[in-house]
């Protein structure tokens, strides 16, 4: 998750703190890790990385009309790259939450 989203209020306050609320309630899943991307880091897009334990990696990639799943090591290596400084683990995640919902 991009930092600058835990301030954006779109629809308002009150839908923004419904929203960081659900992030917290879904958080406490053991298979659902949310980080934070920390603000100013250059980004290409929105883009997530899968990793499963039977197969390789993959890149989920969104555009404004369409969709790409990339599993190429090049494609892996770049979008890699953009999060080699790693985002805030889990559990700062959760702490940063709170103080905006």
């Amino acid at each position: 998750m991009y930092e600058p989203v835990l301030y954006s209020s779109v629809g308002g306050l009150d839908v923004l703190a419904e929203q960081l609320h659900e992030i917290l309630r879904l958080m406490i899943r053991p298979y659902i890790s949310v980080r934070i991307v920390p603000a100013g880091r250059a980004l290409t897009g929105d883009f997530t990385m899968l990793s499963f334990a039977k197969y390789e990696p993959m890149a989920y990639v969104e555009g404004l009309n369409s969709a790409l799943f990339l599993d190429d090591r090049a494609s892996i290596s770049l979008y890699s790259k953009v999060l080699e400084k790693p985002p805030a683990p889990p559990a700062e995640a959760s702490e940063m939450i709170p103080r905006q919902a």
